[in-house]
């Protein structure tokens, strides 16, 4: 089948490594099952000036001769946004952001396929329906109220399309209860799905609260792949970390896991390696395939990302994951994926400072056991997905 993929990607936004990771996961399994799927370039509202911008500067780009320019013309249309209507302290341009944007708009062209056309709203997405035969929405946090509006919600219920059969896959709310003003789309358009599936128990437990729905648990599309499948893309960074390092990817800048982390690095001889910027050795400018070798050679994680989780376990990482409390939405598909593979003693909680877990044990973690449950768990996903698309 011609299968049109929704998630939160378009070919010129979302630089988030994981958001990126599970939608090229996702379209390599759909391609193995013999689908031909592509992601449809559906931009929200409040990126909708950038990509226009952005949609100029490719055209005229002969013109312009260095990727300094092309930041600055990429980067004002989102400085006005925050400047003027989100009130936010617009962010400032740096070199790092610019090579960052390169090697993922490199990733996306090389190893995603995007719809030829952009759509901005959820009308415009009506045309879709002469191009596919079937809809996949998901996964990542497409029913999230902190991360998607009206207009994407509505899209990502497929509220657009008329005729065309849709399902969902590993699709999250990342809360424990859907909003009112959520709740009455989920009624109205999530009936018309033919197979649902999310990527977490409480994002089932929510949508069950909202519209009587139970709707399947499966994994996240990038554990669909294995390490090998992963190792295959990933890419040997031109700087590489002096000696065995911990990787620490904290999406939350947190100011004590930074601390906790250079602590554990001393005490174990590693370099410590890090996402935030101005903390030694940092990957913030790295694209997919570098983060992925950093994965691949890391001796020990920490992380507070869910997807930094996730490339911890399949890339047999000892790890430690961080979930703090009044951080809303991270910690319960952090911590659902964990219970469902036995690993809760990974779970660092910094309200309760219980640091005290970092010792040598957490070295050791019975790999053995914890694939046996992936793959039970990648075996029901996957013919959930096979069932879903009527390959069966």
């Amino acid at each position: 089948m011609k299968i049109g993929q929704l998630t939160l990607l378009g070919r010129g936004y979302n630089n988030n490594f994981g958001a990126n990771l599970q939608a090229y996961a996702l379209q390599r399994i759909l391609r193995k099952s013999g689908h031909d799927p592509e992601i449809i370039d559906f931009v929200p509202s409040s990126i909708t000036w950038q990509k226009r911008v952005r949609d100029f500067y490719h055209s005229s780009r002969n013109t312009l001769n260095t990727r300094g320019v092309y930041y600055i013309i990429k980067r004002f249309p989102n400085w006005v946004v925050e400047r003027f209507f989100r009130k936010r302290k617009p962010m400032p341009i740096s070199r790092e952001d610019i090579e960052r944007a390169r090697r993922f708009e490199e990733f996306r062209k090389k190893y995603i396929t995007f719809t030829r056309k952009t759509y901005y709203s959820c009308n415009q997405l009506s045309e879709c329906d002469e191009m596919y035969d079937s809809y996949v929405v998901g996964s990542d946090v497409v029913w999230s109220p902190k991360y998607v509006d009206e207009n994407q919600l509505k899209a990502y219920l497929l509220a657009f399309s008329q005729n065309k059969p849709g399902i969902s896959y590993a699709a999250s709310v990342a809360q424990e209860v859907i909003p009112s003003w959520m709740c009455k789309y989920f009624k109205k358009y999530l009936p018309r799905l033919r197979a649902i599936s999310v990527r977490e128990k409480t994002s089932a437990v929510a949508i069950e609260k909202c519209t009587g729905i139970k709707a399947k648990v499966v994994i996240d599309p990038a554990a669909l792949l294995d390490q090998k499948e992963w190792k295959e893309i990933s890419k040997k960074p031109k700087k590489l970390p002096k000696d065995r390092f911990v990787l620490v990817y904290d999406l939350l800048n947190s100011d004590k896991i930074l601390p906790l982390a250079k602590k554990f690095a001393n005490d174990n001889n590693l370099e410590l390696v890090t996402y935030s910027l101005g903390a030694g050795y940092s990957f913030y400018s790295f694209g997919p395939q570098e983060f992925l070798w950093l994965y691949k050679n890391a001796e020990f994680v920490i992380s507070s990302s869910f997807h930094g989780v996730v490339f911890s376990i399949l890339f047999r990482k000892p790890f430690l994951a961080i979930t703090p409390r009044s951080f809303a939405g991270q910690p319960p598909k952090i911590i659902d994926f964990l219970k469902t593979l036995e690993l809760e003693d990974r779970l660092l909680d910094l309200q309760n400072n219980n640091v005290e877990i970092i010792d040598p044990k957490i070295f050791e973690i019975d790999w053995q056991d914890v694939f046996e449950r992936i793959n039970e768990e990648r075996s029901k996903s996957l013919e959930f997905l096979k069932s879903a698309l009527g390959d069966g």
